[in-house]
């Protein structure tokens, strides 16, 4: 295999339905606390990460999946509200289980693949280990043809955004949304596709969201691989990318992402603050630690936990505030991408593109 050969562990066609004329998406970065647009291709790929033998075998999934949404597409745009011709065209077999291989290749083909491999204290990553144990999630997945399949259509007002891990896959789903499922994706921005063990093999029900919480699909991305990595950046189409923002970092304000972040920037960077500024995040920094404890000690209390929850997000939100105006740089990324402990790790998880392109928004806002 070519050292130099680029793999998208998220397929280019997928993301595309993200892209505006000129192929850039909107992204989220949670890590920043900002937006800004870029080219969907420089997103979401790794060098080596598969065989060859299995990028061939996978580009036809991928060639049928996009047929099979491209199709779904035009049955929307000429029905309009009737779902009906698009539930026909999905029942027949061969297209509903192209959508089921494009979701099991996602999963097989996941950014988690490196991630626990890093997160068990590789530093560099073993392209062989990473072709067994994606193949091997490949066998685990085909368990998802055993259920039937939900295609939830969103009105135009609703999209939905694509995480760096976008299959959520459980049994148990937690809370996160009513019902039961297997998994569910992002097809497109108006498109999700879920495996429920509520209808048998083969079958197929093509639903309106009428009342989809816009907020509950979000978090299943941002949840990424539950229990081993949260997603750090979200794409979504540039025309999205103001409400989208608004409405992840909301979700994520006084939680670990948040806080790992602002750490990082007053570990790197604090001596630029007078001692009594510095001493006030020390003092919101020990009574977030403090939180934190009371906050898993006392999880299934509601009314403990969402004041426990209001403070971590006071004391996140006037750190913040503090840093901006004291105009103290957004990430320490690039030093991160040079420690020999986590530089790998944090390559991927943080692309260099998302850094350079919110700089340089910030620059230019900043005339």
């Amino acid at each position: 295999m070519s050292s130099a050969q680029i793999q998208h562990y998220i397929s280019n066609f997928l993301m595309n339905y993200w892209a505006d004329d000129d192929d850039n998406v909107g992204v989220v970065c949670l890590h920043h606390r900002d937006s800004a647009t870029m080219r969907a291709k420089s997103l979401h790929w790794l060098r080596n990460l598969s065989s060859e033998e299995q990028e061939r075998e996978w580009s036809l999934i991928e060639g049928r999946a996009s047929d099979v949404i491209n199709g779904l597409r035009k049955k929307f745009e000429s029905s309009g509200d009737d779902l009906a011709p698009a539930e026909t065209f999905l029942t027949k077999p061969h297209n509903h289980t192209a959508l089921i291989d494009l979701v099991i290749l996602h999963y097989a083909r996941s950014l988690i693949v490196p991630v626990e491999q890093l997160l068990n204290g590789a530093t560099t990553l073993d392209s062989a280990a990473c072709e067994a144990r994606i193949q091997q999630r490949f066998r685990d997945a085909q368990s998802f043809h055993d259920c039937g399949i939900v295609l939830t259509v969103t009105q135009p007002d609703v999209p939905l955004a694509l995480g760096a891990v976008p299959v959520f896959n459980t049994e148990d789903w937690g809370g996160y949304i009513p019902g039961t499922g297997r998994y569910m994706m992002p097809l497109t921005p108006r498109m999700a596709i879920t495996g429920t063990p509520d209808l048998s093999a083969g079958q197929v029900e093509v639903v309106a969201a009428e009342n989809l919480d816009q907020k509950h699909f979000l978090e299943l991305q941002l949840a990424g691989e539950r229990g081993k990595f949260n997603t750090l950046y979200l794409i979504c189409e540039p025309s999205e990318l103001e409400s989208t923002a608004s409405t992840a970092l909301a979700s994520v304000e006084g939680g670990g992402l948040h806080w790992y972040a602002l750490r990082s920037r007053i570990a790197r960077y604090g001596d630029s603050a007078a001692t009594n500024v510095h001493e006030e995040w020390q003092r919101r920094i020990r009574r977030y630690e403090h939180n934190l404890e009371r906050h898993d000690r006392l999880a299934s209390e509601g009314q403990a936990v969402k004041r426990i929850q209001g403070e971590m997000r006071e004391d996140a939100r006037k750190i913040q505030t503090d840093l901006d105006k004291l105009k103290v740089p957004i990430c320490d990324c690039g030093r991160s991408r040079n420690n020999s402990d986590h530089k790998t790790l944090w390559k991927i998880v943080m692309p260099q593109v998302i850094c350079d392109e919110i700089r340089e928004k910030r620059r230019a806002a900043c005339g």
